[in-house]
């Protein structure tokens, strides 16, 4: 055969061969960068959620050390204040 016939058939054949090589190679980029994007999504969703305790917490608990020392204040006046201790 002369290189004018088989030369474009070449390069026909390879884009061929490309494409049928290269799609599933896409496919499986495709579906790393979703799973890569779901992992992303799931972090930032539970480092939301922890910091979102956290804050809650924090102020819960300082409200109820103010509850119980307000609780307390009546008894601590009817007592009056405790005598110093002795050195």
């Amino acid at each position: 055969m002369s290189l004018l016939v088989v030369r474009p058939v070449f390069h026909r054949v390879t884009a061929l061969v490309d494409i049928v090589l290269r799609r599933p190679s896409e496919e499986h980029a495709a579906a790393e960068e979703a799973r890569w994007r779901t992992q992303v999504q799931a972090m930032a969703t539970e480092e939301r959620t922890r910091r979102d305790r956290k804050m809650h917490d924090s102020p819960t608990a300082t409200l109820s050390g103010l509850v119980l020392s307000a609780n307390s204040m009546p008894a601590w006046g009817r007592r009056g204040p405790s005598p110093p201790a002795a050195r």
